[in-house]
């Protein structure tokens, strides 16, 4: 893996540091999430000190990180409920085919 210098923009805070190369898109999109979300709360909270913000800035992107790790470990149990709703319909669409097959009869 290739190691690159990434220079990054985060509020007035100017970051040079390396990275894996391939990693630079990731670094670059997480960059603008910082920003936009600091965006936000300036505007929603005029009156917060910066620190305040980068705080609320922080538990944002901590609950998000948290909710997709939820949600990532509930993606086998949400593939099983697929499957067995998917069987559950066809031995529905089974038993209302036969019982239609008994009644011609």
């Amino acid at each position: 893996m290739s190691k690159q210098r990434i220079t990054l923009n985060i509020d007035c805070h100017r970051l040079v540091f390396p990275i894996e190369a391939e990693l630079e898109p990731l670094y670059r999109k997480a960059a603008r999430t910082l920003n936009e979300v600091y965006q936000d709360y300036t505007k929603k909270m005029p009156n917060a000190s910066v620190e305040e913000i980068w705080v609320y800035v922080a538990l944002y992107v901590a609950l998000n990180l948290h909710a997709d790790i939820r949600d990532k470990n509930l993606e086998p149990v949400l593939k099983k409920i697929g499957e067995l709703n998917q069987q559950i319909e066809e031995s529905l669409k089974d038993s209302t085919d036969n019982t239609n097959k008994i009644e011609e009869q």
